[in-house]
């Protein structure tokens, strides 16, 4: 209504024309007029001049010239006051436009993908349900890029975001039947076709794989990439939209893993697995929500001062059902799932609340140590979410360890920036299970790296076994060399304990110090 009146403000130039008018009035001028002809009758009957004639007409001009200067300077205030007005009102109507256009880009970006401009899981929702409430027959199609991750690992994220741009032009381009495209999340598209003709359907799936499977030019470079398609229908399959998408969703991993085979339609006997994965998947998605999980702490024992200097910060999942999960029953689906950036943000964030409540309790800091997963590593907004979550619980730094595996890719451009921005923090960085991959002694002496962590599976029988116990110590004296600290995990038995302390290992960890705890229990024992 505001915009409305706006527009219909308009001004003329008809005021400015009606001063000058008023300058040459009658009734503006009459008053004058009249004495000085009242003054020249005076002057006639009187034959002449005299002093009090001459001084009334003076005393009119002198009025008169008065009066016209204040009507000329009334005038160009007008004028002026006029030229603000309508100066303001252009300028409102800048801002109201501007406004519009900031109103129209805020609904259009609630409703679509920023990267892609495709429509968002939010309204494919929207638009299913609306077709769904219309009785309409359609067919869901659960699109994943087979190759999509090998390239934003080894390429960067600059040409994985390229080739998705590219993945959704292609899909819009050779869509039939007239489909609807949306983006679900990640390399994850899903389509809506209005039709549940088999025939219809897998003609047009079949040309999205071929169009998907063609070339695609990223940055200079050719990259061939597939795509595995699951197909679910409305209503043969589900009447809810969300048991229909994950039913597609079950069709796809099914794609997928068949040999041969790009595209399937969901059937019940797809793989039950399958379908309680994502039943697990979405409890983890509600139980973050929920607040059902929680952090133990596993003590980290400082040899050369026989205490516990720092924990490793481990977390647990409180099912509702299940009873309290360990990690390796839960990470590992959250790591396909990608689910795993926002479950190690959640990670993060509580490490550093509770590191600030011990210190606020009076207790002296120690050191926590937290996994990083790669797919959190190397996600835009990793060092954002690091950044802030140390701001917002005033946590120093240098008491934050990330420990990192050898799986992320250090010869990224992107890592290494992620690596020289995390030390530049202040924040500390160890390997994770050091040495059971293979690429890292070409870049160990080039990272900023503080610790190197030496896996259980070279601790737990080194005494019995020659060869690990040589590795584990020629893995000390390289560290030594290099001034690296070594956490040597899974130590149980106090013969490892004291061999590691000969060698000159730094901390060790494992049940002979202490299992993982819950937070309040770590303090009592080891703070109080």
């Amino acid at each position: 209504m505001y915009t409305k009146e706006l527009d219909a403000v308009v001004f003329h130039k008809e005021p400015a024309a009606d001063v000058s008018k008023s300058l040459f009035s009658f009734r503006l001028w009459f008053s004058t007029i009249s004495v000085l002809l009242l003054l020249a009758v005076i002057v006639v009957r009187k034959d002449g001049f005299d002093l009090i004639a001459l001084g009334c007409i003076v005393s009119t001009l002198l009025i008169m010239s008065r009066q016209m200067y204040t009507m000329f300077e009334n005038r160009r205030l007008v004028l002026e006051l006029e030229e603000k007005v309508l100066q303001r009102t252009e300028e409102l109507l800048q801002k109201n436009k501007e406004l519009e256009n900031s109103t129209e880009q805020a609904k259009f970006l609630a409703g679509h993908d920023p990267l892609t401009g495709l429509p968002n899981r939010r309204e494919f929702d929207r638009v299913a349900a609306e077709w769904a409430a219309n009785s309409k027959n359609f067919a869901l199609l659960f699109i994943d890029m087979d190759r999509f991750k090998w390239v934003n690992d080894t390429m960067n994220h600059g040409v994985g975001d390229l080739l998705l741009r590219q993945v959704a032009e292609r899909l819009q381009a050779n869509i039939k039947l007239e489909g609807r495209v949306f983006r679900q999340g990640g390399d994850e598209f899903l389509i809506l076709l209005p039709s549940t003709d088999v025939r219809k359907v897998e003609a047009a799936v079949d040309e999205l794989v071929q169009a998907l499977e063609q070339v695609f030019h990223l940055h200079g470079k050719e990259v061939f990439v597939s795509a595995s398609v699951g197909i679910s229908s409305y209503p043969k399959d589900a009447k809810d939209v969300e048991l229909l998408t994950i039913k597609a969703d079950i069709a796809m991993y099914a794609a997928k893993k068949s040999p041969g085979k790009r595209w399937l339609f969901y059937d019940e006997s797809l793989h039950p697995v399958e379908q309680s994965k994502l039943e697990m998947e979405k409890e983890m998605r509600y139980g973050l929500e929920r607040g059902e999980f929680l952090l133990h702490f596993q003590p980290l024992y400082r040899l050369d001062i026989d205490t516990v200097a720092g924990a490793e910060v481990l977390m647990r999942w409180n099912h509702p059902k299940q009873g309290l999960l360990p990690p390796n029953q839960f990470i590992p689906l959250a790591e396909e799932s990608r689910f795993i950036v926002r479950l190690g943000n959640w990670l993060i964030r509580e490490v550093c609340r509770q590191w600030h409540d011990w210190r606020d309790q009076g207790y002296e800091p120690i050191s926590l140590a937290v996994n990083i997963s790669v797919n959190q590593f190397l996600h835009p907004e990793f060092v954002a979410e690091l950044e802030a979550a140390l701001r917002e619980f005033d946590m120093d730094p240098a008491y934050l360890e990330l420990e990192i595996t050898e799986n992320i890719p250090f010869c990224d451009a992107h890592a290494i920036a992620v690596l020289a921005h995390i030390s530049q923090l202040g924040v500390r960085m160890s390997i994770d299970d050091f040495g059971t991959g293979y690429s890292s002694l070409q870049y160990i002496q080039r990272l900023p790296v503080h610790t190197l962590k030496i896996d259980r599976a070279f601790v737990y029988d080194m005494m019995q076994n020659r060869n690990n116990r040589v590795l584990v110590e020629t893995i000390l004296v390289m560290a030594n060399q290099l001034e690296l600290d070594v956490i040597a995990e899974g130590v149980e038995e106090q013969e490892q304990l004291h061999f590691l302390k000969e060698k000159g290992c730094t901390f060790v960890q494992g049940y002979l110090i202490g299992k993982p705890v819950a937070a309040e229990e770590f303090r009592l024992r080891w703070l109080g």
